[in-house]
């Protein structure tokens, strides 16, 4: 059954036998208001629901597909509700627009934050999950017997096989877990890499170093005792590495990186998106290439691999050095690193803050790694060095400004 609501209950397939439950979230074109923009994201987005309701769905499978809209883009919701009805959709899966507003006074981020802290409601700690337990709060996660969590941008895609790729995955992660309450929070290698050209698209099967949203998901044993909205699908890392498992373990969570995976998560490049590259920088092996006619159902074309589910085990990457910086609601900078982590406690760390190629501030050497600073109205990136003795021994830049 498809059905569009925000309020509607949602019952387990049957209570009389295992019960298991997807949701996938998307938020729609946060940050634009251009009607043309708007217009050509949702024919992105047409590309990504349809691969949605293209699923092959388990028998005793609910899917749930919940698309965030903004008050000021009323006409998407009716849009996709049409669509719905005129696609159709497989046993199991529910549709749910859930309609938000922008707070009035912004985010808290100043306008020269990057546009995703400035306006992107899934960016905003604790704002995201609170929308997250709005949307789904007449779902009951405890009468299920396995909850899978999930995201996927507005511009990408799901191969045919991609949901009983990843319950079958899940399924064997949790049932070789000695814990019966563990959470699981799981990121796949393999994946569909897409550069979108005018005249048809390349798709990459590859091994990639990231694990982007829709690629990535939580999993848990739906009688766990715990609130599975406190953790929102987009506060899965797109690097899991052992630095990363650790902050994870402590809410709770086992961060797990899956090799070997069956591809069936595509990653949309266009020319005009805002991080143009192919991302080769992150692939590791390419298995194979082949290419595809346009169309909103292009992800279906991909060869169907002769099982699903399976994987070669399970490898953290390193920690990899990090740093953030953010713009609180005073104005002030709040500036972090993992450098505990990638390099050992004895890590001193410095911070540089630029404008431009011009350095306006300075935090000198200290084994202090997070802090706050007040500086002017004006757009910096953050550049952090860390030492160890007399020696620097790695440095990172944030890859946007605050």
């Amino acid at each position: 059954m498809t059905l569009i609501s925000t309020t509607d209950p949602m019952s387990p397939a049957s209570p009389d036998h295992t019960s298991i439950l997807v949701t996938i979230e998307t938020v729609f074109c946060d940050v634009e208001t251009v009607t043309g923009r708007i217009e050509e994201y949702f024919q992105r987005y047409r590309s990504t629901l349809r691969s949605i309701l293209a699923q092959d769905i388990p028998d005793g499978v609910d899917v749930l597909h919940t698309v965030y809209v903004s008050s000021d883009k009323l006409h998407i919701a009716r849009r996709i509700e049409a669509e719905v009805a005129a696609v159709g959709a497989p046993a199991g899966l529910r549709v749910s627009v859930f309609i938000y507003t922008h707070p009035t006074g912004g985010y808290g981020h100043l306008s020269t934050s990057h546009v995703d802290m400035a306006m992107a409601p899934n960016k905003q700690w604790p704002r995201r999950e609170a929308m997250s337990r709005r949307a789904h709060e007449n779902v009951h996660l405890a009468e299920y017997d396995l909850v899978v969590r999930m995201g996927i941008d507005d511009d990408d895609v799901f191969a045919p096989w991609h949901i009983r790729n990843v319950l079958g995955v899940a399924t064997d992660l949790l049932d070789r877990s000695t814990d019966p309450t563990e959470v699981l929070a799981v990121g796949l290698e393999r994946c569909y890499l897409i550069r979108a050209d005018p005249d048809g698209h390349l798709v990459r099967d590859v091994d990639f170093i990231r694990c982007m949203s829709g690629n990535k998901f939580f999993a848990h044993r739906g009688g766990a005792v715990f609130d599975p909205w406190q953790q929102s699908v987009w506060s899965l890392p797109e690097t899991f590495d052992t630095g990363r498992a650790e902050t994870f373990r402590r809410m709770g969570t086992t961060l797990t990186r899956v090799r070997g995976n069956q591809p069936s998560f595509g990653y949309v490049r266009r020319g005009r998106n805002l991080s143009v590259s192919d991302k080769d920088a992150y692939v590791q092996l390419e298995h194979s290439r082949f290419v595809t006619t346009r169309g909103v159902d292009f992800i279906g074309q991909c060869p169907q691999p002769s099982s699903v589910g399976t994987t070669t085990g399970t490898e953290l990457l390193p920690a990899e050095l990090t740093v953030t910086a953010r713009r609180l609601e005073s104005g002030a900078i709040k500036y972090a690193t993992n450098a505990r982590y990638t390099h050992g406690p004895d890590a001193a760390v410095a911070y540089y803050f630029f404008k431009g190629n011009d350095r306006v501030h300075a935090v000198p050497y200290s084994r202090t790694h997070i802090g706050e600073v007040q500086l002017e109205d004006e757009r910096v990136r953050v550049k952090v060095f860390v030492r160890l003795g007399d020696r620097v021994v790695a440095t990172k830049t944030t890859g946007y400004t605050v």
